[in-house]
């Protein structure tokens, strides 16, 4: 299975979307901010990202830009409670798939799925 990296900057969602994720047999890292992330994904790509749109220190928009920098194929789902959230993605709503909080568990386990069989094996490798 894939390697998922969650992003979010509430410990028990983080917790808990990296469990369910775990459960579909793939292996998660979770972060807590932007800077984070970027650390983790350096030094081990993921093949898919689930982020928080709203978080201290870096927050979704700039780690969605960075890291499709690195990895312009990456899958990377944005969370945000906040309606008006999705139109701050701008240009970038086409590279990312906005998902509304709360987050629904099989809507969530589905979409992953969906993303990565779309995206085929090895996404993360560069070049």
């Amino acid at each position: 299975m894939a390697h998922i990296l969650v992003v979010e900057d509430e410990p028990l969602a983080a917790q808990a979307l990296a469990r369910l994720l775990a459960r579909d047999g793939h292996r998660t890292s979770v972060a807590a901010d932007g800077r984070e992330a970027l650390a983790r994904f350096a030094a081990d790509p993921a093949e898919l990202v689930v982020t928080d749109l709203r978080m201290p220190e870096m927050d979704g928009l700039l780690l969605v830009q960075e890291l499709l920098a690195v990895q312009p194929f990456l899958p990377i789902l944005v969370t945000t409670g906040y309606p008006d959230d999705a139109r701050a993605l701008g240009s970038l709503r086409a590279a990312v798939t906005v998902l509304r909080k709360p987050l629904d568990p099989e809507a969530v386990r589905a979409l992953v799925g969906r993303e990565l069989a779309a995206r085929g094996p090895g996404v993360h490798k560069q070049g």
